[in-house]
């Protein structure tokens, strides 16, 4: 029986960032740039802040302030171009290396040289405007030393063969070392960039810079490496060493011509020759290659291979048994073997056994198993160019790009026409391939083309429908195109997957049966007179539309982007329609759809499907349900929550509502409480048409405690198989009552008997702390017994739900993006504040619009949210600031003490500079801040402390918490 195919790891095992002040990570540092540049890459994906990833020009200066990974990596890239340059060349000083010309004459190595040229050159460049990576230049210098000695040993070579140089070979080769490196350290900063495989920090490319020394700094200039395409480095390993022996012959001679120099000829030859081969050696590392061949084609003919298997990482020479390997693996087990070829391509540069591997397991597949293959091949390829040479010959790539940038070539274009790389469809692979390529580069009409071959294979019809849908969406320039679309019966076909495909189940489906929704409601919009019906199916449109891009993510990456351009330019489409659609100004007052003070009813409560989803699977259908407490940040709309769930639970699940704020100070202690759970119990079980058990007041006044515990087993055997959750809001007024003396110290224990007494009741807290947070130790019973559920603000799209799509179909106001992007950032997302600030805007409208009769756009900017944020707002909003304010007094101290520091700075503070200003030791400043972020008042972001809530943050400002 075979073994399991492995699937290769052969990513860096470094688990931390690079610390700039461990010596031995400058030594990794310089390992990778020579033997292993893939890393650098890998390194700045898996430590680096993924939102500066695709950061360009002058950004990359903001970019390295903020991202500590960045700013480290840059530092040490600096330090190897400050000191290993002259360091090399204080040794090679050291041992009296020197220059011996042809006339006697010694030069000896200048460090000064050595350090000055590429900083130098980077900062002039940079001084006219030109955009420098510098973590590129460090890594270009210090790949300059190997290149700039190899290159110094060649040309030493050449000074003595063709110039006669006087002290032989041995003084040509140690001065052209002495040369490579302090001349060539410029020079050979364009090979230090490990031909674009390491990934620098900018990622920006260089284009047209002249060669020369300013190409000594293109590594600084072009932000290193843009991402590894290994089709180009094994292009430049193919060719480099005939043209670095082309160019060096020809630059030889014509310099022997112009300046008279006898020997031209000769000396062109020999220069061409040496540059040839140190060019060569550079690229294709063939040391390496005669070191590592015997060993590494050792490991990988073994029976059984680690998950790590040696692999030289800067050789393209192919590796004898790699491909065998691969081709084993891949019909063995397609994903793993698919699997390991991206690692292959991600942590080496054997590109060329990868893509025969994979071509060769290809036309080898049986029928049925070609489009799923193909489609695992790009599921999520390392490099792109894996799945186009499964339909484009390589070789014939090789030789386009070498005739292309050979610039001496007569009738280059010619030549060029010979090796079109248009894909092949005259197999199913190549096919198949071809098709998932072109949805990669956004053209579904060729993508329909291949797949159209390969049709009447299994997966083959859900490819063509899929690529032919997209091709008809891509078409939409116009509102009306896609109208018409909504319209097109072959569309509409084409969305649907067919029926035992393998390929059926493809996560795009979903995707495109949106698209089709969308269509369709587009095509209703222009038939229909109403506008109402017009502006309705308009929102269901843009819904449709908006869950396309919400769930992008989730669409296989062959086409995603290209649903992604879909989806944008629809809504576009939509969003411009939508100013002729719904601008029918208000002829009377606008009814006002938010709510400020009452708990949100059922039909408005948006935004808290994940809390509701989350007690629903805890309560729903369950024989023994828990007890929770629903703790979060003040105004979050816990009481909305608990309001609404009797409506959500099923007929199974009773809820009672108990708000505790309205037993006022429990004067009569323990019979109060008790017997105000008892009347909520009555009145649920009567609203859901059960009956009630009669409670005995008397009995209550004598021993309230045993009284409801009576109470509860009759209501036990009312409930039969139902259940029954008692809902106490407000609950840290038990601890207030207890603190009084209004309630006995062991309430809770009580409590606690209850709800094990009887396994069909549970109860449900509702509070702005965790059980965990009370002051005193009465909670402890029941620590080991609830579930915390935490209420936490509104997503940016709930937001966007709450303010411009309100269940009201008569509410007729619309907003700009701009000013609910406004809004999210002012408010965080906090329900309370989003809803007021809805309701003020509305109220503003109708003010200015029939009060005052000044005509208003029926369109909210960002310039009318301004508007509402006055002095008034932060008065009708005092009962929530002053709320969190008060909540800060309680538990870590000098919680409000941090907030008013923090108040001036709306970028927030670093830890240390907030310990500063304030004047408190760090471990009070740490508590206070931990404490206000888990009540949601301050969050950590970039390394700053800042306020989660811009309107608290400016009301601090004011002095609101003084008042």
């Amino acid at each position: 029986m075979s073994e399991p195919v492995p699937r290769l790891d052969l990513a860096p095992r470094l688990r931390r960032r690079l610390q700039p002040w461990n010596p031995l990570d400058y030594l990794r540092l310089l390992y990778w740039v020579f033997f292993f540049p893939q890393a650098l890459r890998w390194y700045e994906q898996t430590f680096a802040d993924p939102q500066y990833r695709d950061v360009t020009g002058l950004e990359v200066w903001m970019v390295i302030q903020r991202d500590p990974v960045r700013r480290d990596l840059a530092l040490m890239g600096l330090f190897l171009i400050l000191f290993i340059p002259p360091a090399v060349a204080t040794a090679l000083q050291g041992v009296g290396v020197s220059i011996v010309d042809d006339t006697g004459d010694v030069w000896d190595v200048d460090v000064w040289d050595v350090w000055h040229q590429p900083f130098g050159v980077a900062t002039a460049l940079q001084g006219v405007g030109v955009s420098i990576d510098w973590f590129g230049v460090a890594v270009g210098v210090a790949g300059g030393v190997a290149g700039g000695v190899a290159f110094g040993v060649a040309f030493g070579v050449v000074f003595d063969v063709a110039g006669g140089v006087a002290g032989g070979v041995a003084g040509g080769v140690a001065g052209g070392v002495a040369f490579g490196v302090a001349g060539g350290v410029t020079f050979g900063v364009a090979f230090g960039v490990v031909f674009d495989v390491a990934g620098g920090v900018a990622g920006t490319v260089a284009v047209n810079v002249v060669f020369g020394v300013v190409v000594g700094v293109a590594g600084g200039v072009a932000g290193g490496v843009a991402g590894g395409v290994a089709f180009d480095v094994a292009f430049g390993v193919a060719f480099g060493v005939a043209v670095g022996v082309a160019v060096g012959v020809v630059f030889g001679v014509v310099v022997g011509v112009v300046v008279g120099v006898a020997g031209g000829v000769v000396f062109g030859v020999a220069v061409g020759v040496a540059f040839g081969v140190a060019v060569g050696v550079a690229v294709l590392r063939l040391p390496d290659y005669l070191l590592l061949a015997l060993p590494t084609w050792l490991i990988w003919s073994r029976r059984t291979l680690l998950q790590r298997p040696w692999l030289p990482r800067m050789t393209v020479i192919p590796i004898p048994g790699l491909r065998a390997r691969l081709e084993r693996w891949l019909m063995r087990d397609w994903s793993a073997g698919v699997h390991n070829v991206n690692q292959i391509l991600a942590y080496s540069l054997q590109f060329i056994p990868a893509v025969a591997a994979v071509n060769w397991a290809l036309a080898r597949l049986p029928a049925a198993q070609i489009i799923p293959a193909a489609a695992e091949l790009a599921r999520d390829p390392f490099d792109w160019d894996l799945v186009r040479f499964g339909a484009v010959p390589l070789r014939r790539a090789l030789w386009r790009e070498a005739i292309h940038d050979f610039l001496l070539l007569p009738f280059k274009q010619r030549w060029m026409d010979r090796f079109p790389l248009t894909p092949v469809l005259d197999t199913s692979a190549r096919a198949a391939c071809a098709g998932f390529w072109f949805l990669s580069q956004n053209d579904a009409a060729q993508a329909a083309q291949a797949f159209a071959v390969v049709r009447d294979l299994a997966g083959g019809e859900a490819c063509y429908r899929l690529a032919s849908t997209l091709a008809l969406a891509q078409q939409c320039h116009r509102f009306d195109d896609l109208a018409a679309l909504g319209g097109d019966e072959s569309f509409l076909t084409a969305t649907q997957p067919p029926d035992g495909d393998p390929l059926a189940q493809r996560a795009s489906w979903p995707a495109l049966a949106r698209l089709r929704r969308a269509a369709q409601e587009a095509h209703t919009v222009q038939m229909s007179v109403s506008r109402v019906v017009r502006s309705q199916a308009l929102n269901r449109a843009l819904a449709e539309v908006n869950e396309v891009l919400t769930g992008i993510e989730q669409i296989p990456r062959a086409e995603r982007e290209l649903v992604r351009t879909i989806a944008t330019t629809w809504r576009d489409l939509l969003l411009n329609t939508t100013a002729e659609v719904g601008q029918a100004t208000p002829t009377q007052p606008v009814r006002n759809p938010y709510i400020i003070g009452d708990p949100v009813p059922g039909n408005r409560l948006v935004g808290r499907d994940d809390v509701l989803r989350r007690l629903e699977e805890l309560w729903y259908g369950s024989a023994n349900p828990p007890s929770v407490v629903i703790f979060g940040h003040r105004r979050m709309g816990k009481t909305s929550i608990l309001r609404n769930l009797d409506g959500r639970l099923g007929s199974r699940v009773h809820v009672a509502y108990v708000n505790l704020l309205l037993l006022g100070d429990l004067r009569n202690g323990a019979v109060d409480l008790f017997v105000k759970l008892a009347d909520s119990i009555a009145d649920t079980l009567q609203h859901r048409q059960l009956p009630a058990p009669p409670i005995d007041d008397a009995a209550f006044d004598r021993r309230p405690e045993l009284a409801f515990e009576r109470y509860l087993k009759q209501v036990s055997a009312i409930l039969n198989e139902q259940r029954l959750i008692i809902a106490l809001d407000e609950f840290e007024q038990l601890e207030e009552w207890i603190t009084n003396d209004r309630l006995p110290t062991d309430i809770l224990k009580t409590l606690r008997g209850y709800i094990q007494m009887d396994e069909r009741i549970a109860f449900a807290f509702a509070g702005l702390h965790t059980l965990e947070e009370m002051s005193s130790d009465y909670f402890q019973p029941f620590f080991a017994s609830v579930i915390p559920v935490k209420v936490s603000f509104l997503s940016r799209g709930a937001v966007d739900q709450v303010l411009a799509n309100p269940p009201d179909p008569e509410f007729a106001l619309d907003y700009e993006r701009e000013a609910l992007d406004h809004i999210w950032e002012l408010t965080g997302g906090q329900p309370y504040l989003v809803q007021l600030i809805g309701h003020r805007l509305v109220s503003r409208f109708n003010t200015l619009s029939f009060e005052q009769g000044k005509a208003q756009e029926p369109r909210f900017r960002r310039a009318d949210v301004e508007a509402v944020i006055t002095t008034d707002f932060y008065h009708q909003a005092r009962y929530y600031f002053t709320g969190v304010w008060g909540q800060a007094q309680h538990g870590a101290p000098e919680q409000q003490t941090i907030l008013r520091c923090l108040a001036p700075h709306p970028d927030g503070l670093p830890f240390a500079r907030l310990c500063e200003i304030s004047g408190l030791p760090d471990r009070t400043v740490d508590q206070a801040l931990q404490t206000l972020c888990r009540h949601d008042v301050v969050h950590h972001h970039d390394g700053q402390w800042r306020y989660t809530v811009e309107l608290f943050r400016r009301w601090v400002e004011m002095g609101g918490g003084e008042q």
